[in-house]
């Protein structure tokens, strides 16, 4: 309904969402098989689906497997912290990609890292966080954001001119 009512500024958030839920759920939904969606919206969604999940290990949680800093003050510890964790990860949801490792998650699975690894850590992790974001659109075969933001500021611009009879 949102590419039919040209209001696609929507649709990353909504695809996200959708993508959050097992795949079972998604396609046994009654919208998914009564033919509301497109054959070209589910390709995008089923597409940008296996993306989200997949950056959940190889992009979010990246900083798992990276070799221990040269300046570590503790490279065996900091290496079995991290390597544990990754053990752990493997029995998460993977297709939240955006929620994984909220903010108690780092003192409760990474505490034991030395100063140096954690805080690398998490500035790894938010640059990850950030460049998924950004793409966030174009996974699901969506404009980039900076085109969604365009269209939904002219969008509002028309809406007030409308408003004020202009």
């Amino acid at each position: 309904m949102a590419k039919n009512l040209d209001i696609l500024w929507i649709l990353p958030a909504a695809y996200y969402d959708l993508s959050t839920v097992s795949l079972d759920l998604l396609l046994n939904d009654s919208k998914w098989n009564d033919g509301t969606i497109k054959t070209d919206v589910k390709n995008h969604i089923l597409i940008g689906y296996q993306k989200q999940t997949n950056a959940t290990l190889s992009q979010m949680l990246e900083f798992l497997y990276c070799d221990p800093l040269e300046r570590c003050t503790r490279k065996d510890m900091c290496g079995e912290v991290k390597r544990q964790l990754y053990c752990i990860t493997q029995e998460w949801s993977v297709n939240k990609p955006l929620e994984v490792m909220v903010d108690g998650d780092w003192e409760c699975f990474l505490g034991d890292l030395c100063g140096l690894c954690l805080e690398v850590s998490k500035v790894r992790f938010q640059n990850a966080r950030k460049e998924f974001w950004e793409k966030l659109p174009e996974i699901f075969g969506l404009p980039k954001w900076g085109v969604l933001v365009g269209m939904y500021g002219e969008a509002v611009d028309d809406a007030q001119a409308m408003h004020l009879g202009y």
